[in-house]
C-alpha cells in the first residue's frame, strides 16, 4: 500500500501528464484544421456564416447588456462588418460607422440622457426615486459638456486663486489663429507641433510660469461667410472647405509684446498698427493715426517668434486686455477658456463632417498644460458615496439601496423623470 504522500505524488504526475496529452491533441487537431483549410479554402459567404454564428454563441453570454440584447450582425474588434439597423436609421450614426467607429462607442452616444440606475432618498416618510442618466462624454454633446466644463473649472480654479498676482506676473490671455488648414489631421499636427516650439523659446523662458491651452476646431465650408476678427465687418465668403484649428491660452506671467513696433513722424511714438482699408501701417495713437511712420518691424514679437517656430506661417495673435478683478474676471476668463474642451455642433457643416470631427478627435487630448500646472494629474473622478445629505432647509435626507415599487415607479414617472 502506497502511503498519502506517495499517492498525492502519483495523481499530480498523472494529472500533469493528461494535461500534456491534452496540449499535444489539441495542437494535432489544430495542424489538421489548417490543412483542410489550405486545401479546401470555403468561399467568403460561408466564413461569415461560421463568424456569425461563432459571434451570437458568444453574446449569449453577454445577454444582460442593453448592446447586446437585439444584436444579431457580425462584429469583429467592437466593430460590425455589416451595418446595423439601429445605426442606418439615423445619419450621425451611420457616418461613424461607415468611418471605422467602435460599435460601444456609437451605442454609448446614442445612449446618453437615458437613465441606467437609480437613487433613492427618503425625506421624512416618503421615499422618491431620482435617475442617474447615461453620459455619452462626446465632445459635441452639450449637455456633457457643462458636466466637463464643471469638473474641470472644480479641479484647476482652487489652484488658480492660490498664485500671488503682482505688477510683473499676473494671469493674461492669448487666443493664436494661424491660416486654415485643409485637413484636420494636418491642422492637429501641425499646430500641436508648433505650438510646443513656440513657447519653449528663448523670449518665453523667464515670462511663462505656467499655462493652460485648449485647440479649438471650426469648420469652413464653401458659401460660408467671413467677418472680420477685430470690426466683425463682412469679408468674403468661402470658396472651399478648409478647418480653423486655433489655440486659447490662459497663461501666469509676464506681459508679451503683441505690438507692431517703429516710429511715428508727427507725434514720435513707437506703436503702430497695421490696416488695409487705412493704407497700410499707421500710428497706434487715437489722437493722432498718421500713415507717416518708419516700419522697423513688419510683425510683432509674437508673431515673429510663431513664423520662427513654424517655418514662416502666416497667424493672427490677439492679447486680451489685463484680467483686473482678482476672483471674478479670472473665474470668467477659465469659463471661457474650458467651454472649447468642446466644440458646438453649429460649428460643423452637417452629420458626415461631425462623424469626421467625433472619429478623429477620439481619444485625442484637447487640453493641455506646461509649466508648474503640470502637478496637477489628471485623476479619474470615483464616485462619493454618502450615507445621507443635509438640504438648504437642514432636513436630512437618507441614501437608500432598496429596490423600489410598483408605486414608487409611478410617483418617478409623474415627476417628469424621463
Amino acid at each position: 500500500m502506497l502511503d498519502s504522500r506517495a499517492e498525492g505524488s502519483l495523481f499530480i504526475h498523472k494529472a500533469i501528464s493528461l494535461q500534456n496529452d491534452s496540449k499535444e491533441n489539441a495542437r494535432k487537431l489544430r495542424e489538421k484544421a489548417k490543412r483542410k483549410r489550405l486545401s479546401n479554402p470555403s468561399s467568403p459567404e460561408e466564413q461569415l456564416i461560421k463568424e456569425k454564428s461563432k459571434f451570437l454563441s458568444k453574446s449569449k453570454l453577454k445577454s444582460n447588456s442593453w448592446i447586446h440584447n437585439n444584436l444579431t450582425e457580425l462584429k469583429k474588434d467592437n466593430k460590425s462588418l455589416i451595418m446595423p439597423e439601429r445605426f442606418a436609421n439615423v445619419s450621425l450614426y451611420a457616418e461613424l460607422w461607415k468611418l471605422g467607429h467602435k460599435d460601444s462607442s456609437i451605442d454609448s452616444l446614442m445612449r446618453c440622457g437615458v437613465p441606467y440606475r437609480h437613487i433613492i432618498k427618503q425625506v421624512g416618510d416618503e421615499r422618491l426615486v431620482y435617475p442617474v442618466k447615461h453620459k455619452c462624454n462626446n465632445r459635441t454633446c452639450l449637455s456633457c459638456a457643462v458636466v466637463r466644463k464643471n469638473r474641470l473649472k472644480k479641479k484647476y480654479l482652487p489652484y488658480l486663486k492660490s498664485f500671488k498676482r503682482t505688477a510683473e506676473f499676473d494671469f493674461h490671455f492669448l487666443n493664436i489663429s494661424p491660416k486654415n488648414y485643409n485637413s484636420l489631421e494636418e491642422g492637429y499636427s501641425e499646430i500641436n507641433r508648433t505650438f510646443h516650439k513656440f513657447i519653449r523659446r528663448k523670449y518665453f523662458k523667464t515670462r511663462f510660469k505656467w499655462g493652460i491651452w485648449v485647440i479649438e476646431f471650426k469648420e469652413n465650408w464653401a458659401g460660408k461667410p467671413q467677418y472680420d476678427r477685430g470690426t466683425g465687418n463682412f469679408l468674403y465668403y468661402h470658396d472651399k472647405r478648409s478647418w480653423n484649428i486655433h489655440i486659447h491660452l490662459l497663461y501666469y506671467g509676464k506681459k508679451l509684446d503683441n505690438v507692431i513696433r517703429g516710429k511715428c513722424l508727427e507725434c514720435g511714438q513707437n506703436a503702430l498698427s497695421y490696416d488695409e482699408s487705412k493704407g497700410g501701417y499707421y500710428c497706434k495713437n487715437s489722437k493722432c493715426n498718421s500713415t507717416k511712420v518708419v516700419v522697423k518691424h513688419k510683425d510683432s514679437k509674437l508673431v515673429r517668434e510663431w513664423k520662427a517656430s513654424s517655418n514662416n506661417q502666416d497667424v493672427y495673435i490677439f492679447v486680451s486686455p489685463d484680467i483686473k478683478d482678482k476672483d471674478k474676471n479670472l473665474k470668467k476668463n477659465l469659463n471661457y477658456l474650458l467651454k472649447y474642451v468642446s466644440i458646438d455642433k453649429s460649428d460643423l457643416f452637417n452629420d458626415k463632417s461631425r462623424a469626421e470631427f467625433i472619429h478623429f478627435i477620439h481619444n485625442k487630448r484637447l487640453l493641455n498644460k506646461f509649466g508648474s500646472l503640470k502637478e496637477i494629474e489628471h485623476k479619474p473622478i470615483e464616485e462619493v458615496k454618502k450615507k445621507h445629505f443635509t438640504t438648504k432647509e437642514g432636513l436630512k435626507i437618507n441614501y437608500l439601496n432598496t429596490p423600489i415599487s410598483d408605486e414608487e415607479w409611478i410617483n418617478y414617472f409623474e415627476r417628469g423623470f424621463e
